[in-house]
Formats: C-alpha cells, structure tokens, sequence
C-alpha cells in the first residue's frame, strides 16, 4: 500500500506501506431480513507506515463493527468500517536533525471496500489517523491506502437446539 503524513495539514511524501493481519469474522445469519448480510470484524497484526524517510512500526487492531455484504452470485460486494488502534514500536527520528520524538498511541477510523469468492477475498482499504503520530513540534497524522488479499480458513458453525 501507500501511506503518508498530513503535515501541518499537507501531505508529506509518501512511501510504501504494509500491514500482516490475522482476522476474526462474525458473519449474523439469522432468518431476519434486516441482518442478513452484516458482519463484524476484528483483526489483529502489524503495520509499517510513515512518511518518506520517517518509518513507523505499529501493533495495531482494526474492529470493523459495522460490515455489509452484497451477494451478486458467484461473488459478494462488501463494504465495513470501523475503528483504527495502533501502538507504535518506534520513535519518529529526523535523520537530518538526528533528533528524536516519542511516538504517541494511533486511533483512528479505518475503512474498506471489497469482493469476495468462496474463501477468498481482495479488499481497498484507507485508515486515517486522528491522534497526532508524534509529540513533535508540528502536527503530524498517519494516513494509509492499502490493498488485502485474504484467505478464510474455515467457518465455525452454530445449531439451534
């Protein structure tokens, strides 16, 4: 994918960026209509985002409380969005000043749009930070375009009675 700054309400330049997930669904498959096709997903892992020279490392989670699917045989259109939690593994450093600042707890609001076939799945996502990413003297935000190629490996199943 693709992130970047907003810095001091421009964007910075950008650089690639990449996220390794593992996600939990929960697809309502009750009878009433007005439930059939949402879900809700939680997933867990790590994300390299930053802005040109200024990597960040994250261990984040995305709860994605509100989910649709669309079912067009033989795929499904979804779309979900949710809320963006990351704590970093490192300090944002300027390498031309070699200074250093703490790098601060990321939430934010994380989104994405997507088809699915049988258990496979490819996804547009976009996270926007609204916690600044640093305690530096300028403001700076996180903000992220990805792609996701999923896989399901199973589904877990309940009966009734």
């Amino acid at each position: 994918g693709f992130s970047s700054f907003k810095w001091d309400g421009e964007l910075a330049n950008g650089r690639l960026a990449y996220t390794t997930d593992i996600f939990i669904e929960l697809d309502f498959i009750r009878k009433q209509s007005y439930l059939r096709g949402c879900f809700t997903e939680l997933q867990i892992g790590y994300d390299l985002k930053g802005a040109g020279w200024y990597p960040m490392n994250y261990i984040h989670m995305r709860l994605y409380p509100f989910g649709y699917k669309l079912n067009i045989n033989p795929i499904k259109l979804a779309g979900k969005i949710g809320v963006y939690m990351g704590y970093p593994l490192s300090d944002l450093e300027s390498y031309n000043t070699w200074k250093s600042w703490d790098s601060d707890f990321q939430v934010g609001i994380s989104a994405g749009i997507g088809l699915e076939y049988k258990q496979f799945g490819i996804y547009a996502n976009l996270d926007y930070n609204f916690t600044e990413v640093a305690s530096a003297p300028v403001t700076i935000n996180n903000i992220a375009i990805f792609g996701t190629i999923s896989y399901k490996f199973g589904k877990l199943k309940h009966k009734n009675g």
